[in-house]
């Protein structure tokens, strides 16, 4: 199955949730081959999803590219990070008592 080339995005009324990604928002594919299509089936979409009371704006989005990111090697690379932070700050803070304690102890 192809990918679709145009999405609705549906956006509610008011704040949503306590959630941080997508709180309140839905993408939603489309069928349509051409925008003056998808505004149609996107209006379409009002009503379906509860209309003014529910729905806040609906954004139609051409896709002409997407990439899917590697998560786990996204993860990887995060807690990569994170330990050589972490060793960094052990290893500055070992130096700063080693210069205080050859100050103390050279005296």
């Amino acid at each position: 199955m192809s990918k679709p080339r145009f999405v609705a995005l549906l956006t509610g009324n008011g704040e949503g949730c306590d959630y941080t990604i997508c709180c309140n928002v839905m993408f939603k594919d489309l069928e349509s081959k051409n925008m003056t299509d998808a505004l149609e089936e996107a209006a379409e979409l009002y009503s379906d999803y509860g209309g003014e009371e529910l729905i806040e704006s609906i954004e139609i989005l051409d896709v002409v590219a997407s990439a899917e990111l590697d998560i786990e090697e996204i993860e990887r690379l995060c807690v990569e990070a994170e330990r050589k932070e972490e060793a960094e700050s052990v290893e500055r803070a070992e130096r700063e008592q080693y210069e205080r304690l050859k100050r103390k102890f050279n005296q």
